[in-house]
């Protein structure tokens, strides 16, 4: 029974008394049964952080997701239970299933074996999968012969009969796919599933009266079954026939029923996005279609909208991104292609442009608008000839004009043709405000090529020849200040200011050199006048959020960064820095919705995306912490932060390989970043290099001593290489600095295993400092019985429910230790722990051995035959449910109990006495 206190007391001590995890799968399960996919969720995960291999828990969780709607997390938890060992025969068909939702149709064919299955009914639904995939694929006359495969073994199976509809919609045409719908409604017509087809088939021919009919007739027969996945089928495709006829309002009724019966779907959160989309209200569709990419990365429909989104509200960088990804995909997709070229034209990337209108060097769809992208695209890319062609040919025109070509110049820059653009720009003679642009775009050329010296000198002969422009003095100063510089800088700024005194920028800019020379009351000054030429102005406002910083007044800091918010919606820098604050004072969700806001304004801003990623990692939500942090990685490649907080992400979701590869990069751009080299140590410990661990260790050691987490590690390190006396002086030294209740949890362990003298005395002085923590007395509790001193363990525990009446762990262990020297409380107290825990396999053997013990013998029977099926994988509850049964009478049925239990567990603590109680029955 020892055994069983101290699994008790690790789970609730160590895991913040959640519930056990048998407890936790079965309670997850019924969740998943009764339809509730996210309280099952919720339950896994949490399971699972503390058990990883707990297989039958990744499947179940692979379930729940899939059911929920996230199929592409759900396709990694399955892989992941089907390489911990569930049987294919289980997993093959959700995995199948959520590969095919997630748009991965090769993946699902190699999974997918109708030969391997083991009954006639199943290699039939495999060969439908199968037909699925192959006709998501692409693979229309592939589908359709796995489908008539299907049918030869059931002609009556409808879900064949109708993906046979849907392959020969695009082998034969519409009128043979209607033939085939037409039988499948002849066979079932009350089947909506045969209404949801029939009804695609005519929204792909354009009927879009009759698709609204088929659909309205396929939500009628589905009826009240809210958690037939046709109904929801019949109103997403009843919402589009009522989009294509223009019925706005009836088709905001559907979503708002979608929306009641499946609030976190893809298909209804598409839905909306659409509806928002063509209303023109940009933000609320890009927030549901980027909600829909978090999941399913691949989905295109979502990925197209979302290009045409980003599009029509200016985020071309974004716009771009998503409608490659289409093109890549659909290559016959003119809409996502002609949509791609416009926005790489606009921002000025006119190779880019020319790969998408000319994919393979052919010439571009014959279309006007096609001709005339193509023609503008060669004109910026220096190809006149041909851009004149495509021009004339589209009715339009070029020009090889200054302002062409600087404009040509800027699209090199945006597309990283920094060198193309100087050579263009060098080669151009022109005058007046065409040269003064042109050398503007050259400086700019110059810095994005890396060339500052360039840059520093070609700003400097610009700001002679240009001695009255304010704007020049001031860019002087700041690549000035880049360099270093900041006497020359500030006397460009000055001359800025004189040149134009009502200008708010030229007040900041000396303020920020004031406040990097330290001189914050003279900074604050400047701002503040900066502020009254222009009240609202938000690089002010930040200016003067980060003078109140300097001065220490966090108040006042965030009192104007709210109103830099406030004032200017679309305003990305205060945004981020208010949710850093807060993610700095743990306040989770003012955090998260501040850098979400920050996101939605610049999809890419790197600083938003890691204080979100990271705001997501505090609060245990690790998958969307990781994906966030990856957008931040690919934002800003170069950046240690941002590698290092994915890093902590992927350690937390327990993939500790890419988390060492991220901590790694992390250490490779910033080498003496301690954080950093703290993580890879960790890790490359877990993973017995101990050497490279210490190495990092004395890196630590020697760039800060004084870093908090170095004792520890250095202590952990000791304890995992077998010298567990150099980890007691470094927790007895932490103990002594600066005490916590885990400290002083590993002291002890430390202690005991080193056999150092007085083991308690952490555990013990800390609960005179608090006497409060339940969590540390109950360990406490267990290492005095582990000492034989069950009297002060008792003692402990009582003291332990008077703090907490309904502790778990407290009533189990007490009522045990209460049995075993007679005690007559001791069945209150197990009974009263069954009712705080009934799903608790550990606690339900306590209160069945205590029964069997007073001779309950049939309440004993059914409790520990509850406990046995809670944990079938414990030999201790099976010992015991054999022992009472063998006290009722059942003698057979104990002794076939335990010769299984003996044959399985080669040793277990109650080996002995099952033996024995085997032998007895037997004679």
């Amino acid at each position: 029974m020892s055994r069983r206190v101290a699994l008790l007391l690790f789970c609730l001590a160590l895991a913040a008394c959640h519930a056990e995890p048998e407890e936790r799968l079965r309670r997850a399960q019924r969740s998943l049964e009764a339809g509730d996919f996210r309280a099952a969720s919720i339950d896994l995960k949490s399971l699972l952080q503390e058990e990883p291999s707990n297989a039958e828990a990744r499947f179940s969780l692979g379930l729940a997701l899939l059911q929920g709607g996230d199929a592409q997390a759900a396709i990694r938890e399955l892989e992941l239970a089907r390489g911990l060992g569930v049987v294919d025969e289980r997993v093959i068909v959700p995995l199948a299933r959520a590969m095919l939702v997630s748009r991965r149709y090769d993946d699902a064919l190699r999974v997918i074996e109708p030969a391997r299955a083991q009954s006639e009914a199943k290699r039939c639904e495999l060969l439908i999968m199968r037909g699925e995939a192959e006709l998501g694929a692409g693979h229309a006359a592939a589908a359709r012969a796995e489908f008539e495969r299907a049918l030869a073994i059931d002609s009556n199976d409808v879900a064949a009969r109708l993906g046979l509809a849907s392959a020969r919609l695009e082998t034969d045409g519409f009128a043979a796919a209607k033939r085939e719908a037409d039988l499948a409604l002849a066979h079932v017509s009350q089947d909506p599933r045969a209404h949801v087809v029939m009804a695609t088939l005519y929204l792909r021919d354009r009927q879009f009266e009759a698709a609204a009919k088929s659909f309205d007739e396929a939500v009628r027969l589905v009826g009240k079954n809210e958690r037939d996945a046709s109904l929801i089928a019949a109103l997403a495709g009843l919402c589009e026939s009522q989009l294509a006829l223009g019925r706005a309002e009836e088709a905001n009724v559907t979503i708002e029923r979608l929306q009641q019966l499946a609030p976190d779907s893809a298909v209804t959160i598409y839905m909306r996005a659409r509806a928002a989309f063509i209303k023109g209200q940009y933000d609320p569709a890009r927030t549901d279609l980027e909600r829909i990419l978090a999941r399913d990365a691949d989905n295109r429909p979502a990925q197209l909208l979302l290009g045409a989104v980003n599009y029509a509200s200016g985020n071309l960088g974004q716009a771009d991104m998503h409608l490659a990804a289409v093109l890549a995909a659909e290559p016959e997709n003119n809409f996502a292609r002609q949509l791609l070229a416009e926005s790489r034209l606009r921002q000025r990337k006119p190779r880019e442009a020319l790969l998408v209108l000319e994919p393979g060097g052919t010439a571009p769809p014959n279309s006007a608008l096609m001709l005339a992208l193509a023609g503008t695209a060669r004109v910026q890319a220096g190809d006149l000839d041909a851009g004149l062609q495509y021009l004339d040919r589209s009715a339009a025109t070029g020009s090889a004009d200054p302002s062409t070509v600087i404009q040509l110049a800027a699209g090199y820059i945006a597309a990283g043709r920094t060198e193309t653009a100087v050579r263009i720009l060098d080669s151009l003679k022109a005058e007046g405000s065409a040269g003064y642009r042109r050398d503007l775009v050259l400086i700019t050329a110059q810095l994005r090529s890396g060339d500052r010296d360039g840059a520093i000198e070609r700003a400097l002969e610009f700001a002679r020849r240009n001695p009255s422009a304010p704007e020049v003095q001031a860019l002087v100063g700041g690549l000035l200040v880049s360099a270093g510089d900041n006497r020359e800088a500030r006397a460009h700024f000055e001359r800025a200011l004189e040149l134009n005194p009502a200008s708010p920028a030229a007040h900041v800019n000396l303020g920020k050199l004031d406040l990097l020379e330290g001189h914050p009351g003279l900074a604050e000054k400047r701002f503040q006048e900066a502020l009254r030429l222009k009240p609202g102005e938000p690089a002010t406002l930040v200016a003067l959020a980060q003078v109140a910083l300097a001065k220490g007044n966090r108040e006042a800091a965030v009192k104007w960064l709210e109103t830099a918010r406030r004032d200017n919606p679309l305003a990305v820098e205060p945004r981020v820095l208010l949710a850093q604050y807060y993610l700095s004072q743990r306040d989770l969700q003012r955090a998260e919705s501040l850098a979400s806001e920050a996101i939605r304004l610049a999809p890419d801003n790197a600083a938003a995306l890691n204080v979100l990623g990271v705001t997501l990692a505090s609060a245990g939500r690790t998958r969307d912490s990781v994906d966030t942090l990856k957008r931040a990685v690919a934002a800003n490649p170069n950046s240690a932060r941002a590698h290092f907080s994915l890093a902590t992400a992927y350690l937390a979701a327990g993939e500790v390989e890419r988390a060492l590869t991220a901590a790694r990069k992390a250490l490779e751009l910033a080498p003496g970043h301690v954080p950093s080299m703290a993580l890879v140590a960790a890790l490359e410990s877990a993973r017995g290099h101990d050497s490279d661990a210490r190495r990092l260790l004395a890196e630590i050691r020697k760039i800060d001593p004084e870093y908090p987490p170095l004792a520890m590690l250095e202590a952990e390190l000791a304890m995992r290489t077998g010298n567990p006396q150099a980890a007691v002086k470094v927790y007895d030294a932490a103990l002594a600095r600066s005490p916590t209740a885990n400290i002083a949890v590993r002291a002890y362990a430390a202690r005991r295993a080193a056999r150092a003298p007085k083991p308690l005395e952490p555990l013990e002085l800390w609960l005179t400092a608090h006497p409060e923590d339940t969590a540390v007395r109950l360990v406490f509790a267990d290492a005095l019985a582990v000492t034989g001193d069950e009297t002060a363990a008792a003692a402990n525990l009582e003291t332990a429910l008077r703090a907490e009446p309904d502790n778990v762990a407290a009533l189990n262990n007490l009522a045990w230790l209460y049995h075993k020297r007679g005690d007559s409380r001791s069945l209150a107290l197990a009974r009263r722990a069954h009712e705080l825990a009934p799903r608790s396999p550990q606690v339900a053997d306590t209160l069945g051995w205590i029964l069997l013990s007073a001779d309950e013998v049939p309440e004993a029977v059914r409790t520990l035959q509850g406990a046995a099926a809670l944990a079938p994988k414990m030999p201790e509850i099976a010992y015991h449910h054999a022992a009472a049964l063998a006290r009722s009478g059942a003698r057979s049925e104990a002794g076939r109990k335990l010769r299984t239990l003996l044959a399985e567990y080669g040793e277990f603590s109650d080996r002995e006495a099952a033996e024995a109680l085997l032998a007895q029955l037997e004679r």
